[in-house]
């Protein structure tokens, strides 16, 4: 027998597969965690980004913070006012 249908699949595409879901949740959280001690130290947020390049979408929270995702997903950041 040859494996089946999925025979093409390997340990390798697996993990690569896996890692990028991975990767960005991790680094979500880690920006988020940004977010979240500039929230509990009074900081105003301006603006929160995913990605990078071209905005695709963003919505203004009620404190004033802009939430916008980008195009290309290489990065995050977080904007404070000083």
């Amino acid at each position: 027998m040859d494996g089946g249908f999925f025979s093409f699949i390997d340990e390798n595409m697996v993990l690569g597969v896996t890692l990028l879901p991975v990767a960005l949740s991790v680094f979500f959280l880690h920006e988020f965690g940004h977010y979240f001690v500039a929230r509990l130290c009074n900081v105003h947020v301006e603006n929160v980004t995913v990605w990078i390049g071209r905005q695709v979408w963003s919505r203004t929270a009620s404190r004033g913070t802009i939430w916008s995702v980008r195009i290309f997903p290489v990065c995050r950041f977080v904007h404070v006012s000083e």
